[in-house]
């Protein structure tokens, strides 16, 4: 028994000898162009620990593409799925390597097509059925997500340009650090694109921005790249306004100083860090921005609405002066008031327009219940009150016939009209009010 195994470790140590006896970094070519990824690993981590081959530019331009390949199988795995059309594979994919008819079905037609890296799908009926693990599933032992792969990646290709950004590699690709960051660059533009469909907005701000950052520094300024930079700020825009509702407002102000440069006058960036300063209860440094922002799209009637709601809720801040919140009214009204110019059929605008009226009318008739008759300002403050009422009004039915199945209107309506005596209007409404909630009723489903 002892001299099996002395013997296996004999096997063993001439394996490892022979293995550093030869060319790692030739071996990692050779491993690379046959897609046999463990043991281009292996000839990499040689490679790296030994100064010979450490300090040379074409090594680490093998490792980049080593790392780039893993980022591939990631790729393939990641963007199909099963029921895909074939054509849709191509399209994401690229063409495979053989496309061939592996054997007949009674159902039907069944081809196989085969990508390099081992991979490789099945089609029944056209449609995806199967598909292998790439690279044996190796790849996850090399880099634990696509985002390892391309940032280890990146770290290469630098190296190569630090050593000699003249490298240039034969018979794998990319064969030199340029196009090696430029493919990374829409990489992890896919990435981002990926993330953002899931509404995965942190991970689509942060490889929007990385793609970004790279297709500038390698000045790739068509129109085509700067795809990234707009998204970049979009998903910057509703992480900021997420992280402010986690209480996260210097994280939130950090994403947005991030992509400022990109979009400098950019209305959804800017109305994102006025939000953020509104919830950190900065009303100065709110209503600068909001100010700001109305002077580069003076025709956008969301714009005007957005900035209204955020003054309609300043306005009901208890810790504002009665002063504070009368001027954060006025200028709520008057922001309404300029979205509905722009677009007189504007629901929203038109609804809360009507029930900033409605709610200072109700707060009056609050204000007139604390008084003791006969306290000369009760009937001026009831009349004050009606007058709120009446402008409210017209907003109100102007938004239920824009809209006549949303209850909303319907319900302040029907208060107003009685409360001004207004009957034979507030009956008409009081039956539309009980029509839609008997559709309502019927709607829901019925419970078991």
């Amino acid at each position: 028994m002892k001299k099996k195994l002395l013997l296996i470790a004999l096997v063993t140590m001439l394996t490892t000898v022979a293995i550093k006896a030869q060319n790692p970094v030739l071996n990692l070519s050779n491993y690379l162009r046959n897609s046999m990824l463990e043991q281009a690993y292996t000839n990499m981590k040689i490679a790296k620990e030994d100064e010979r081959y450490n300090q040379e530019a074409r090594t680490w331009q093998l490792i980049g593409n080593l790392y780039y390949n893993v980022f591939r199988c990631y790729n393939f795995v990641n963007e199909i799925e099963i029921g895909m059309p074939a054509q849709e594979v191509r399209i994401i994919l690229g063409d495979p390597r053989t496309d061939f008819k592996r054997r007949r079905t009674p159902d039907g037609r069944a081809n196989l097509w085969e990508w390099d890296l081992n991979f490789d799908v099945l089609f029944i009926d056209g449609k995806v059925y199967s598909f292998s693990e790439p690279a044996n599933g190796f790849y996850k032992e090399i880099a634990e997500s696509p985002e390892k792969a391309l940032a280890k990646a990146m770290e290469a290709y630098l190296k190569v340009i630090e050593i000699d950004p003249q490298t240039n590699v034969d018979l794998t690709f990319p064969n030199n650090p340029v196009q090696g960051l430029a493919i990374l660059s829409d990489g992890y533009l896919n990435l981002a694109a990926s993330a953002y469909n899931q509404q995965e907005w942190e991970s689509a701000y942060q490889n929007f921005l990385i793609a970004h950052q790279m297709k500038m520094n390698l000045g790739m300024n068509q129109p085509e790249d700067t795809i990234a930079g707009y998204y970049a700020v979009l998903s910057a825009s509703i992480l900021a306004r997420l992280l402010s509702e986690d209480e996260k407002y210097e994280e939130a102000l950090e994403v947005i100083e991030s992509v400022r440069s990109i979009s400098p006058d950019n209305v959804d960036l800017a109305l994102s860090e006025a939000d953020t300063y509104l919830k950190m209860r900065d009303f100065v440094k709110t209503k600068e921005l909001l100010e700001e922002i109305i002077t580069k799209q003076p025709d956008n009637a969301q714009l005007f609405f957005v900035i209204g709601n955020i003054y309609d809720e300043l306005a009901k801040d208890t810790t504002n002066t009665e002063e504070e919140n009368k001027e954060n009214m006025a200028l709520s009204v008057r922001y309404y008031k300029r979205a509905i110019e722009i677009d007189p059929d504007y629901f929203d605008a038109l609804f809360n327009l009507g029930t900033v009226y409605n709610n200072r009318a109700v707060d009056l008739l609050a204000f007139a219940n604390t008084l003791r008759f006969p306290d000369p300002r009760m009937e001026e403050v009831m009349k004050e009150a009606n007058k709120y009422f009446r402008k409210a009004l017209p907003y109100l039915e102007k938004a239920h016939n824009i809209n006549p199945k949303d209850p909303d209107p319907v319900r302040m309506l029907y208060s107003i009209y009685l409360r001004l005596r207004m009957n034979e209007e507030a009956e008409e409404i009081r039956v539309v009010l009980e029509a839609i909630r008997a559709e309502r009723e019927q709607q829901q489903p019925e419970e078991e």
